[in-house]
C-alpha cells in the first residue's frame, strides 16, 4: 500500500507515539485482529497503533475510556483503511452504524481513512469533549462525516478537526437514511464551544435536485454553538461551504455566536447547479443568527452558481465582513450592524493559479486586488501560513 497518489491533505509528521502521548500505554493492531474489541476495552490512557492495511468492520470502533489514541502507523491518512458496511446498506446499519463513535473525552484520531458506514465516519456525543480528528480521510458516508450531537444544546466543547479529507467519491447518498434524502454534511456541530477546523478539504458534498435537503452546509455549526474558529480549508463542489447559524430559535438565543471564519478557499466548476437550484441559492459562506462573528480573507468563485458569496441574516449585528475576494457580492437580509470593508469583487477567474481545480491562489499581482487592502490583526497570515505585509495587503486567502 502507498505507492499510488494519495488521497490526503498534506500534514505534518506527527511525533512517535511515546512522544506525542507520553505515559499512555500502546497497543499495537494489525490486519486480522479485532479492533473494535480493542477500542471497546481499552483502558483510559491508551494508544491504538493500528498497522497499514484494511480493517473490514463488524462493529463500530466505540472508544468508552477518557485519553485514548487511535492512530494508523503510517504518515499517510490512506494506508489504514477502516472500511463498513456501504453507506447505502441498510441490512448493516446495526452492526456499523458509525466508523468510530466516542462518549469519552480527549479522544484522538489520527492517521487513517474511514469509508463506506451508513451514518457518521465519526459520532462524538454529549460531553466527550476535548476531541482531535488529525491527517483523516472520511470517505463515503450516509449522513455527516463528523457528527458532534448536542443535548439540550449542550454539546463537546473544545475539538479539533485538522489536516482531514471529506468526500464523496461518485456521488451523495440517493436513499432515505431516516430524515430524508439528502441529509449530508461534512461536519455538523451542535452545541460545541471553541472548535478549531482548519486545513481540511471538503469536496462534493452536494445532492441532487430531487433530494429532501437541498442546501445542507459542508461544514455547519449551530445549535447554540460559540467561538468556532474555521481557517485554511478548501471546498470544491459543496451545496454551502460553512453556515454559522441556521436558524431564528424560539428561545430568542442565538443559534451561534461568535468566531472566526478566514482564510477558505471555496470553488464551484460551472454549471454544477440546475437553472431551478441557481434561482433559489443563497451563498457559499453564511452567517444566519451568529452575532459577533468575523468573516475574513475568504476567496470565493461561485461561477455564477450562486448570486451571493456570503450572506447575514437574522440577528448577526456587530461582526466584520473584511478583505474578502469574491465574483458575487455580500448582502444583509436583516439590517445588521457590521463592518464591511476591504472586501473585493473580480470577474476573471484567470487571476487564480488553476481555478478548475480549487487552487485559487493568485497567479500574478492583480490592481486592485494585491496590496490593495488594510491588514488585520486577526488575519496576520494567510492560507499557507505566510506573514502578510504589515500595512497593506493582498484580498483573499492568499498572501502573493
Amino acid at each position: 500500500m502507498g505507492t499510488t497518489q494519495s488521497i490526503c491533505q498534506t500534514a505534518p509528521s506527527l511525533a512517535p507515539p511515546a512522544e506525542s502521548d507520553p505515559g499512555k500505554t500502546i497497543v499495537t493492531i494489525k490486519p486480522g485482529d479485532d479492533l473494535s474489541a480493542a477500542a471497546y476495552e481499552a483502558a483510559p490512557n491508551t494508544v491504538i497503533l493500528i498497522e497499514p492495511g484494511e480493517y473490514l468492520l463488524e462493529n463500530v470502533v466505540a472508544v468508552t475510556a477518557d485519553n485514548v489514541t487511535l492512530r494508523g502507523n503510517s504518515d499517510r491518512c490512506d494506508d489504514v483503511r477502516l472500511i463498513g458496511k456501504g453507506m447505502e446498506n441498510a441490512s448493516g446499519a446495526a452492526a456499523v452504524p458509525h466508523g468510530i463513535y466516542t462518549e469519552a473525552s480527549f479522544l484522538k484520531v489520527q492517521n487513517l481513512t474511514i469509508e463506506q458506514v451508513y451514518y457518521h465516519a465519526i459520532a462524538i456525543q454529549p460531553g466527550a469533549d476535548s476531541p482531535q480528528v488529525y491527517n483523516v480521510a472520511m470517505l463515503d458516508t450516509g449522513q455527516q462525516f463528523v457528527k458532534v450531537s448536542a443535548d439540550q444544546g449542550k454539546g463537546a466543547n473544545n475539538g479539533r478537526l485538522e489536516y482531514s479529507v471529506m468526500k464523496y467519491t461518485n456521488g451523495s447518498p440517493v436513499t432515505d437514511h431516516g430524515p430524508g434524502i439528502g441529509y449530508t454534511q461534512g461536519i455538523s456541530l451542535h452545541g460545541g464551544s471553541n472548535w478549531f477546523i482548519s486545513n481540511n478539504r471538503f469536496e462534493n458534498i452536494n445532492t441532487p435536485d430531487t433530494a429532501d435537503y437541498l442546501w445542507n452546509p459542508a461544514l455547519l455549526a449551530w445549535d447554540l454553538s460559540s467561538n468556532t474558529i474555521v481557517e485554511n480549508n478548501l471546498f470544491i463542489d459543496v451545496d454551502r461551504a460553512i453556515a454559522f447559524g441556521l436558524r431564528q430559535r424560539a428561545d430568542g438565543q442565538p443559534d451561534h455566536s461568535g468566531g472566526i471564519i478566514r482564510n477558505n478557499m471555496i470553488m464551484m466548476r460551472k454549471n454544477r447547479y440546475s437553472q431551478n437550484r441557481k434561482d433559489n441559492a443563497d451563498a457559499p459562506i453564511i452567517v444566519w443568527n451568529s452575532p459577533n462573528t468575523q468573516v475574513l480573507h475568504n476567496t470565493i468563485l461561485t461561477n455564477g452558481n450562486t448570486p451571493l458569496a456570503i450572506e447575514l441574516r437574522f440577528d448577526s449585528n456587530g461582526g466584520t465582513i473584511a478583505n474578502n475576494l469574491s465574483d458575487a457580492p455580500i448582502r444583509d437580509r436583516s439590517d445588521n450592524e457590521y463592518v464591511d470593508v476591504g472586501n473585493v469583487l473580480f470577474d476573471d477567474s484567470s487571476i487564480f493559479i488553476n481555478p478548475t481545480d480549487g487552487d485559487l491562489h493568485l497567479a500574478s499581482e492583480v490592481e486592485g486586488i494585491t496590496n490593495a487592502v488594510v491588514t488585520l490583526d486577526s488575519a496576520a497570515q494567510d492560507i499557507d501560513g505566510k506573514n502578510r505585509r504589515l500595512i497593506t495587503t493582498d484580498a483573499g486567502a492568499d498572501e502573493l
